[in-house]
């Protein structure tokens, strides 16, 4: 069969409009299957079969509500970086999530300062179950007549152990404390103003994704499940140079660690060092090698320590975890199982002996 010019041209143009229909076709029939997935979606979500995605689906900043956390504000101190407001309901006068304090103790009180970032300080949980409030209820609990005890929380969200060795220097050192906790998270090399920024993207993404989710139930699924599968778990390479031992941050840690050594024989306070681990799969842990390091630099300065890694591998990690997506803040489960560590360690040590009763 043969074609003229006009019948050439006409054949052309009827290959195109079948191509654009049938593209116009697929297109359509793709929209109206989303549109019945995002209504299943819906459905589904209406009888609690699946749940209903929002900011929170994706936080992995720990709880976002006021009573668990409390506001921070630029600091004037370079190392400090943060501060929590004194006039946040949660922070006193000091700085700290508890009660007021008076500068000296009571005749009987032993005190106990609790260093840290936000697992210290308990975010996502209440400052009851926090292992600071945990271990003093458990410690007043048990104590004879005339002696009680001061568990002192002044764990700061964000915080690197420079930045915890200055506020001690600054602020908890003049309440003369028996004994210093520091609180150590894998993420305390990372200096508190790095975090901070950190911290501000990753709100940003997470109100990107509840814009999102508002509009579509589906497509926040499949971004969630895409930027898991994306982010994948790869310790090493996003903290490699933050644990390298000639790097400035490793160094940081060092030396704070040292001072604190120093401080604890000068002042006469007794130190101990409690390193949570990331809740993460404790079988396989991917944070093994930084743990070690950790562990290995508070041998060489002989400071006690208590590593939670092994009572918290008797469980699953996702048990210890505030919201599903964090990895990083324990919920009251493991708050509770610092604090009966730290009891015991206390105890073991001798410690818990009334301060002011005479040696015979």
């Amino acid at each position: 069969v043969s074609y003229g010019p006009s019948g050439y041209t006409f054949f052309r143009l009827n290959m195109i409009k079948s191509f654009f229909f049938n593209v116009l076709l697929i297109l359509g029939s793709l929209a109206i299957f989303t549109l019945m997935l995002e209504g299943g979606v819906r459905l589904a979500q209406a009888f609690d079969l699946v749940p209903v995605l929002d900011k929170k689906s994706l936080s992995v900043l720990g709880s976002t509500s006021e009573e668990h956390s409390a506001k921070l504000v630029v600091s004037k101190n370079a190392v400090l970086a943060l501060e929590y407001d004194v006039n946040d309901p949660q922070i006193n006068r000091f700085g700290m999530r508890d009660r007021p304090y008076e500068l000296s103790a009571s005749q009987g009180v032993s005190r106990i300062v609790a260093m840290g970032d936000s697992v210290t300080f308990g975010l996502g949980v209440a400052l009851e179950n926090t292992y600071s409030k945990k271990l003093e209820l458990a410690l007043n609990r048990e104590a004879p007549a005339g002696q009680s005890f001061q568990v002192m929380n002044f764990g700061v969200s964000g915080y690197s152990t420079d930045s915890e060795l200055e506020l001690f220097q600054l602020k908890a050192r003049l309440f003369k404390p028996d004994v210093v906790v520091v609180g150590y998270a894998m993420n305390d090399p990372i200096h508190t103003s790095s975090l901070a920024l950190a911290a501000a993207a990753t709100i940003k993404k997470d109100n990107d994704f509840e814009n999102l989710a508002k509009k579509s139930q589906l497509l926040a699924w499949a971004k969630m499940n895409w930027i898991k599968a994306r982010s994948g778990l790869n310790a090493m390479s996003v903290y490699e140079p933050f644990y390298a031992i000639e790097s400035e941050r490793w160094t940081s840690v060092v030396e704070s660690m040292k001072s604190f050594k120093l401080l604890a024989q000068d002042d006469g306070f007794h130190l101990v060092v409690v390193v949570f681990p990331v809740l993460y799969d404790f079988e396989d842990y991917p944070f093994e090698g930084y743990r070690q390091q950790v562990l290995q630099l508070l041998n060489e300065l002989d400071i006690d320590y208590i590593d939670l890694l092994d009572p918290y591998s008797e469980f699953r990690a996702d048990e210890f975890r505030v919201m599903p997506n964090d990895s990083w803040h324990p919920n009251e489960f493991g708050h509770k199982i610092a604090a009966d560590k730290l009891q015991s360690y206390l105890e073991d040590a001798g410690l818990l002996v009334d301060k002011n009763e005479t040696v015979k």
